[in-house]
């Protein structure tokens, strides 16, 4: 019987010390985004949800949205710009059940009466349903999400979002992005690297997704810069003085002479000289990275000299996702 009873022991004690010396579920602890661009109403928007780990453990989730504007000349949608203030901190201000010629304590009084709540509180509740239950939701034929009281918002990418923070939280895989306009075009730039177990940076990229205003709408591009990889065709234009006319990309042929005119020129296509920015920054950091006025680095040190797109959202976005890892 003692026999028995030491062999169990034993069995239980492995099990703990395997358990108390085996991986970590999640890479390292620290602060996860996963984020997606979309469009509502035609209007550009991006969304992210956030995982921050602590003791190997989930902490928290946070779900917020950056939405944009619509730029008019006589009642015309001639353009887009993304909004100063996200819906999080937008908080009564963004005014998910109107009255908007209420005032803020006016219009907390109208919730209440009506058991109503704002954007940001339903997006804490649903925070909480994930720390707490996962990150599957129930939803209708519409999306409307059905198994948190309370919450009459539609699963807007949240919980594939939260369970791909969560998958990078496991990964070690960390992100930091901003959005902006520029005349037509729309932007989402990000920094991403991944961190091993002691959260160090052990690599590091930048991206962009790009669309375009048409129509009185906007549409994102299906695949992001580094994707496009020489086909975004950043100098395919014309150059008489090297005997150079803009070429088909998608043809085998127009490809080869791109390659061609870049190689004779010295030129370098926007994924080459975004990852020259990136591997600089990884391996010495930020602080001999000059911003000019109008975005362009200024006294480049060596490595990153023949750089010559504008830079300033790129280092922005470096700047966030390495404070992010302090």
């Amino acid at each position: 019987m003692f026999k028995k009873f030491l062999l169990v022991l034993v069995a239980v004690f492995s099990l703990f010390a395997f358990t108390a010396c085996g991986k970590r579920t999640y890479k390292a602890d620290g602060v996860y985004t996963a984020f997606s661009a979309s469009v509502n109403k035609g209007a550009p928007q991006v969304t992210a949800v956030t995982v921050t780990i602590k003791d190997d453990k989930i902490d928290s989730f946070y779900i917020d949205c950056l939405q944009s504007t619509a730029v008019k000349t006589d009642d015309v949608v001639t353009g887009f710009n993304f909004n100063e203030k996200t819906k999080k901190e937008l908080g009564y201000g963004y005014r998910m059940h109107g009255k908007r010629e209420l005032s803020e304590e006016k219009y907390k009084e109208y919730l209440e009466e009506n058991d109503l709540l704002e954007w940001f509180e339903q997006a804490e509740l649903l925070e909480a349903y994930f720390k707490a239950n996962g990150t599957t939701l129930e939803t209708d034929k519409d999306g409307k999400i059905q198994n948190v009281t309370n919450v009459t918002i539609a699963d807007s990418d949240y919980s594939k979002l939260a369970a791909e923070a969560v998958a990078n939280a496991k990964a070690g895989k960390v992100q930091n992005w901003t959005a902006y306009v520029s005349g037509t075009q729309v932007n989402l730039v990000w920094a991403e690297g991944t961190v091993n177990e002691k959260g160090e940076l052990t690599s590091l990229t930048l991206d962009t997704l790009q669309g375009r205003f048409a129509d009185g709408a906007v549409t994102w591009n299906e695949k992001a810069k580094q994707e496009l990889g020489y086909l975004y065709g950043m100098h395919n234009k014309g150059d008489k003085e090297n005997d150079y006319t803009a070429q088909d990309l998608k043809t085998t042929a127009g490809l080869d002479a791109y390659k061609a005119y870049l190689n004779k020129t010295g030129k370098k296509e926007w994924f080459e000289q975004a990852n020259l920015l990136s591997d600089y920054v990884l391996k010495n950091g930020l602080t001999n990275v000059k911003v000019a006025t109008g975005g362009k680095l200024e006294n480049a040190p060596e490595g990153i000299a023949t750089i010559t797109v504008t830079v300033s959202h790129y280092v922005d976005v470096m700047k966030a996702l390495l404070a992010d890892l302090k």
